[in-house]
């Protein structure tokens, strides 16, 4: 699995949010919230826990990463041995890396 750019990511994101009626955003938005975060955050490998002064940024960009990609691609959930890649591309954007 290739992962985008930042940029091809964002544009990707703009293009299939735009396409989603308000009844299928506050759909996902409640999905993602109570199942897709807490499991990226706390149990797929581990989760993400930056520290430092910066810390809940880096938190809310690693999230961010993951909610454009998941719509970008219509993702629907994740596998822990072939989504390697993408919680690392999500881990270096969180970063600024």
């Amino acid at each position: 699995m290739e992962i985008e750019n930042i940029n091809q990511l964002k544009a990707k994101f703009i293009k299939e949010y735009r396409k989603m009626s308000d009844e299928e955003i506050e759909k996902f938005d409640i999905k993602f919230t109570e199942k897709i975060e807490p499991y990226i955050l706390s149990d797929f490998y581990g989760g993400y826990h930056p520290t430092g002064r910066k810390a809940d940024e880096k938190k809310e960009r690693f999230v961010d990463y993951i909610y454009m990609y998941m719509i970008a691609n219509n993702k629907e959930y994740f596998y822990e041995r072939y989504d390697q890649p993408l919680f690392a591309a999500a881990k270096r954007y969180a970063e600024g890396k």
